[in-house]
């Protein structure tokens, strides 16, 4: 969990991270309305793609959510899926 904190630090003093391939991806594809960020709504509308990533596994929308904004960008989503891999 403090690689998670750490992470989310970064992101909220530098607004990127860079991804490992695939993970860009996967947030586009949640993305439905393409409009750059991902809703709880949307995570909750695609079992059928999140049930492989952390962030439906660990059920922690609002721990990926490092600005606590009520929805995920980019940075975010990939900061969450990748230190949850490195685990």
């Amino acid at each position: 969990m403090d690689k998670l904190m750490t992470i989310g630090g970064l992101i909220l003093m530098t607004g990127t991270v860079a991804a490992e391939p695939g993970i860009i991806e996967q947030f586009q594809q949640l993305d439905a309305n393409q409009d750059g960020i991902v809703t709880e709504i949307e995570v909750d509308s695609r079992p059928d793609l999140v049930r492989y990533m952390h962030l439906y596994s660990y059920r922690s929308f609002g721990l990926a959510d490092a600005n606590e904004d009520g929805h995920l960008n980019e940075a975010e989503f990939v900061a969450f899926e990748e230190v949850l891999s490195a685990e």
